[in-house]
């Protein structure tokens, strides 16, 4: 069994994952993204044994992160849980600087102040890592949703939606079921290094979504209480 996350207090890591898809008949500006082709936006959640939680698969690669999450039922899901818990006890996901710092999604620091956000940060990237290792996993087991290996996946929009959700099922089957593990393909991770080195402004932090107090007191108090 692999080992959980690192990171205190962690329900899951969130990151989405673009899908080529074939030139859909309507709407096709919307599925633009910045890489020549048409895409899915994918958002996905998993567990520190990389088994996905959630996923989301309908919005077109045009969305960005943090507006699939703000409008996922998986967050008011995870709000409300959280409201009920006793005060001694919390739990966040985590998240990259795609979405917006709040009370159940934390993210890093952009700009370090002090040792014990910069111990933070490395914390919160290794524990990140979680969600980029499943979804290189993921890909790796089912090529078709690598566009480096050559292509799109040569359906509508609606269908390609279901064969990536099928995908994470499968996917999920085989970490229940102890099938081994394998190595994330170097191709895949070539796509999805892609996608972070273009990871651009627009999508670091849709500031419309983004509530400073709450999520930045209970970043600064972790912070201060573990590192």
């Amino acid at each position: 069994m692999k080992q959980g996350f690192d990171f205190p207090g962690v329900l899951g890591a969130i990151d989405c994952t673009k899908i080529k898809i074939k030139a859909p008949s309507v709407d096709e500006d919307a599925y633009v993204s910045r890489h020549p082709g048409h895409y899915l936006n994918c958002q996905v959640i998993c567990d520190g044994n990389l088994k996905f939680v959630d996923v989301v698969a309908k919005w077109p690669g045009s969305v960005n992160d943090a507006v699939i999450w703000e409008y996922c039922g998986f967050k008011k899901q995870l709000e409300d849980f959280l409201g009920c818990l006793p005060k001694e006890y919390s739990g966040w996901l985590i998240g990259d600087s795609g979405y917006a710092t709040k009370e159940g999604l934390l993210t890093p620091y952009l700009d370090c102040k002090s040792v014990a956000e910069e111990k933070y940060n490395k914390c919160h990237k290794r524990s990140r890592c979680k969600v980029e290792r499943a979804i290189g996993v993921l890909k790796s087991r089912f090529q078709c949703l690598c566009k480096q290996n050559g292509g799109a996946i040569q359906f509508n929009e609606s269908t390609a939606c279901a064969i990536f959700v099928s995908c994470v099922i499968l996917h999920n089957y085989c970490i229940d079921r102890n099938i081994s593990e394998i190595d994330i393909l170097p191709h895949v991770r070539r796509e999805e290094e892609m996608w972070m080195e273009n990871f651009s402004e627009n999508n670091r932090r849709d500031h419309c979504f983004t509530d400073p107090k709450a999520g930045f007191d209970k970043r600064a108090k972790l912070t201060s209480d573990w590192f």
